[in-house]
């Protein structure tokens, strides 16, 4: 077939794509995984290169992403804003550690803690250091098991997990009356 320019043959081979993709596709995947081990290793000696192809392509193109990324969130807003509100729901001790750790970059006081750390803590208490309520019983009362600053952020504590204790947050919850005081009650825990 011949064709009268580049861009003709492109729209051509674009349409037949676009026509044949899911043979294309499933050839592909049979092709993957009949030779398994070839791919691997193709992508293990290939990825580096991969790796600084697009990069070169990102310095040459710097615009090109951010445009590409607000153009994005321009025509999917409803839906982005969906799914981090979902995950958000789904991930409370990141997005706890994530704020607590902003808070005091912006006061300037430093330090963070990971889920996995916050995790790790509330495991080792078990319970309110406050108040002794489970988290079960906290849950109950319609409260949460919340990462307090032992010395608060406002008074020069920093966000490290060795200065977060576990309290109960919500109405009459230890954390609310506690507020931005310096009480430790992991010493009487």
């Amino acid at each position: 077939m011949a064709f009268k320019n580049k861009e003709e043959e492109r729209a051509y081979q674009k349409a037949w794509y676009i026509a044949n993709l899911k043979r294309e596709r499933a050839k592909r995947a049979a092709y993957y995984h009949s030779h398994k081990e070839e791919a691997r290793v193709y992508d293990n000696t290939h990825r580096e290169e991969r790796r600084k192809s697009r990069l070169e392509w990102q310095r040459a193109h710097p615009g090109y992403k951010k445009e590409y990324n607000s153009k994005y969130y321009a025509s999917h807003r409803e839906e982005m804003i969906a799914s981090a509100m979902e995950w958000n729901r789904q991930h409370p001790e990141k997005v706890a550690a994530k704020s607590k750790a902003q808070h005091a970059k912006r006061k300037g006081n430093g330090g963070s803690y990971t889920a996995k750390q916050w995790l790790q803590l509330k495991k080792t208490y078990g319970r309110c250091v406050g108040c002794g309520l489970s988290e079960a019983a906290i849950i109950a009362l319609g409260r949460t098991l919340a990462a307090d600053h032992v010395l608060p952020i406002a008074k020069g504590g920093s966000s490290n997990i060795d200065n977060i204790q576990p309290l109960c947050h919500g109405r009459g919850g230890c954390n609310n009356k506690k507020a931005a005081r310096h009480i430790d009650y992991r010493r009487t825990a």
